[in-house]
């Protein structure tokens, strides 16, 4: 005999019924997993063009400020990035 008692039909059922739960929540966990990671994907991505956005300002204005004879107006570190 085992710890738990006599193996029996009911015995076997609540088994049964408790991992199918633990299987449920394990896929509403992971379910919600990914959606919050899309998110997060979606948010990165969101802030990665903006401030691409910004360094291509950046670099107009700088390029207007070259073309009046003056000094670049804002020191970019960012010439090696390719859109």
């Amino acid at each position: 005999m085992n710890s738990a008692g006599p193996i029996t039909i009911a015995r076997i059922k609540e088994v049964v019924a408790a991992r199918a739960g633990s299987e449920l929540e394990r896929r509403r966990t992971e379910e919600e997993l990914r959606s919050s990671l899309e998110a997060i994907k979606r948010f990165n991505h969101a802030l990665v063009g903006r401030e691409l956005r910004m360094i291509e300002l950046k670099k107009e204005i700088n390029e207007l400020y070259v073309r009046t004879g003056q000094p670049a107006k804002y020191k970019l570190e960012f010439d090696s990035i390719s859109h």
